[in-house]
């Protein structure tokens, strides 16, 4: 009776000993793909404030060339009767 006992005690302790492993194991799995997430996270974010500017910038070019295109149109219409230009 006693070995069964010893035995029953040493599994029992063998499944403490595999549930923390695997409890472990689990943790840090999900650590690591948390971390891999936050960075392709950041990654896209980056990209995103990249393209915003990108496009700001070129829109701010059209701006400027549609206002100076405008001027020339204005000082071209100068002296022409009014309202043709409007």
């Amino acid at each position: 009776m006693t070995v069964i006992i010893e035995n029953v005690s040493s599994e029992l302790d063998r499944l403490e000993q595999n549930t923390s492993s695997t409890i472990e194991a689990i943790n840090q799995s999900f650590e690591a793909m948390l971390s891999l997430i936050a960075k392709r996270k950041e990654e896209l974010l980056c990209n995103i404030e990249t393209i915003r500017s990108q496009k700001r910038q070129i829109f701010n070019e059209q701006l400027q060339l549609i206002e100076a295109e405008k001027g020339r149109v204005e000082r071209d219409c100068e002296g022409i009767s009014p309202g043709f230009c409007d």
